[in-house]
């Protein structure tokens, strides 16, 4: 029954298979459109191409109120909760929408079929209220979410969640013109998208009521999918990064890294690194252009290279320290976002007016 379910439930999602590309998001207000990256400062929105960048528009901005890009137009929010419509060619700034003022929104996550969508009203337990803006309609959607991104014409929804406690994820799509809420799992984890695919990790009902495993599970215009198994019930996932995914076994330590497309799992050698250091702060990056993939500690400020392209091989702990007169080095304030082509993007917490990058 569950997997009749699951193939009525992406049917539904998809439309048919057909999945918009065109639109993207980053709730960070940074998002990387093929080689160039746009990112919003508190001054406007900018370009980088290459290692320069281009200042677009001058606006005051959220800078970490997301940012929607369909390449041609981009949509963010002001300081004051205005959703800011910015032209990528002319720099021309339009006010799409208006939230009300006892309506604190703190991130754009979406534009679909006219509806923007939004986090907002968050408490101090990180807990957000999903809502949806139409021709000043504002909806409450989903409470207690705790992350929202797009997939195609749908926007993905989790619980928030301490630190491995499982939650729900859910699925908010436009039928009869109204945005409605679908459940994907009631033991779901983490979620992503990769090549317009949804993978999440989602826990597995034990006799005695509890969460015995968890499993990786692919949602595609084919089905439901699942790719991988932990085999013990001791385990800690890591987010996932780039194309891959991450599990560790708490009981031995041992690493075991999926690729998101085939499936294929590879087990990372201990060596000489000691996988403890890999504590649930830490940033995963992956270049697609060189295909390394590092993980980054913000308490250290260092770089430690996790995959030189082929290789998993952490016992020779390459690691790339950035300069010491670089702000993004050892203060422990850093939120790093990416790298491309061998250019890191980080915010620094103690200044968000900016985005920096260095080499």
């Amino acid at each position: 029954m569950k997997k009749w379910f699951c193939f009525l439930l992406v049917a539904f999602l998809i439309h048919g298979g057909v999945l918009a590309e065109e639109m993207h998001t980053g709730l960070d207000g940074y998002i990387r459109l093929d080689e160039d990256f746009y990112c919003l400062e508190r001054d406007g929105l900018y370009r980088f191409e290459g290692t320069c960048r281009q200042q677009l528009c001058t606006v005051e901005l959220n800078v970490r109120g997301g940012l929607v890009c369909d390449g041609e137009t981009a949509h963010a929010l002001s300081p004051q909760g205005e959703i800011i419509r910015m032209d990528l060619q002319s720099g021309e700034v339009t006010l799409a929408e208006h939230t009300t003022a006892d309506m604190k929104m703190d991130r754009i996550v979406a534009y679909i079929d006219g509806w923007y969508y939004l986090l907002g009203n968050f408490s101090e337990m990180s807990f957000y209220t999903l809502y949806a803006l139409r021709d000043g309609e504002l909806l409450p959607i989903v409470d207690g979410a705790g992350t929202a991104f797009q997939w195609g014409e749908n926007v993905i929804v989790g619980e928030y969640t301490y630190d491995m406690d499982s939650g729900w994820l859910c699925a908010v799509s436009i039928k009869d013109q109204r945005p409605t809420v679908q459940e994907i799992s009631a033991t779901a984890y983490s979620a992503a998208v990769s090549s317009d695919e949804l993978y999440y990790w989602e826990g597995v009902a034990s006799v005695d009521e509890g969460i015995e495993d968890v499993v990786l599970i692919r949602l595609s215009a084919d089905g439901r999918e699942v790719l991988a198994q932990a085999g013990t019930d001791q385990f800690y996932i890591r987010p996932f990064f780039g194309d891959f995914a991450c599990l560790i076994l708490n009981d031995s330590s041992d690493v075991m890294v999926f690729s998101l497309h085939d499936g294929s799992a590879r087990r990372v050698t201990r060596g000489s690194r000691d996988f403890s250091t890999w504590n649930y702060y830490m940033e995963w990056l992956a270049d697609p252009v060189t295909g390394t993939v590092f993980s980054y500690d913000p308490n250290s400020g260092t770089l430690y290279m996790e995959c030189d392209g082929s290789n998993w091989e952490t016992s020779a702990e390459y690691s790339c320290d950035l300069p010491a007169n670089n702000s993004v080095a050892r203060n422990g304030e850093n939120k790093v976002l990416d790298i491309y082509g061998g250019v890191l993007i980080y915010r620094n917490d103690a200044d968000d007016a900016r985005l920096y990058w260095t080499m």
